[in-house]
Order: structure tokens, then C-alpha cells, then sequence
């Protein structure tokens, strides 16, 4: 108890020696202005105080809703992108085996349009020779489109 009265002695004594040479109404006027400004200040820091407190509240759930949606969409991207991606590799199979059964396709085509050899004939007349040679011919030319259409 001691301690705190000595406590409030030396305040008071401070004081006079701050105001010393006023008068009694100087000093009042003084410590009315210093307890009005300290209260202004007091008001001004309690209304920043909820200023900063309304900021991050409002800035947190944006923060927090824009974060949300954005991981959203980069979601939805990336199934998207693997979605595409599986279906190039699909179509590109498909058409691997699509080729594949084409070219067994062609090759039976052109396997059964070869003409065996035939053996000629000891005596050949004109006539036999041209129907030979028009046969060749024709299984030649098959062939050949055959190989321009693939």
C-alpha cells in the first residue's frame, strides 16, 4: 500500500514541476484537453480496430470463395483434359485395328484375284495366245488398281 502511495506522490509531484508557473486554470484546461484527446484516440483506435476486424472477415470468405471456385475449375480442366486424352488414344487404337483389318482385307482380295500360272499349251494358236495375253493383262491391271487404292 506503501508502494502505491508513494506511487501517486511521485506522479503528482512531476506534474508540478511540468506545469509550474501556470495558473490553476492553465493546468485544468490542460489535463481537460489531454483526457479529451486521449479519449478521441481511444475512439479512433476501437473504430480501427473494427475496421481491421470487418476487412478480414469480408476478405477472408472472398478469399476463401474465389480459392474454392478457382480449384474448382482447374479441377474440371483436368478432367476434361484426361477425358480428351483417353479418347485420342481410344480413336487412335480403333484406327490401328481398323488399318489392320483392311490391309488382311486387301491381302485376301489380291491373294484370290492372282491367277495361277497356267501351263501353255504345246500348240498355241492366235487366238489362244491373244485370250492369254488379254487374262494377263486384266490380272495385271487389278492389281495394279488394287495397289492405288490403298
Amino acid at each position: 500500500m506503501k508502494c502505491v502511495l508513494d506511487a501517486a506522490e511521485s506522479v503528482r509531484l512531476a506534474e508540478l514541476n511540468r506545469y509550474s508557473g501556470k495558473s490553476k486554470e492553465e493546468v485544468a484546461a490542460i489535463r481537460i484537453q489531454t483526457a479529451f484527446l486521449g479519449y478521441l484516440a481511444r475512439r479512433a483506435l476501437r473504430a480501427l480496430r473494427g475496421l481491421v476486424r470487418l476487412k478480414m472477415l469480408v476478405e477472408g470468405s472472398a478469399v476463401k470463395r474465389q480459392t474454392t471456385s478457382t480449384l474448382k475449375c482447374m479441377q474440371n480442366l483436368s478432367r476434361v483434359q484426361s477425358q480428351i486424352n483417353s479418347r485420342r488414344i481410344r480413336m487412335s487404337e480403333e484406327n490401328q485395328a481398323l488399318q489392320k483389318q483392311l490391309l488382311q482385307k486387301c491381302a485376301k482380295e489380291i491373294e484370290s484375284l492372282q491367277v495361277p500360272p497356267k501351263p501353255e499349251p504345246k500348240r498355241c494358236t492366235k487366238p489362244k495366245l491373244f485370250r492369254l495375253y488379254t487374262e494377263e493383262r486384266l490380272a495385271e491391271k487389278k492389281k495394279r488398281d488394287l495397289r492405288y487404292a490403298e
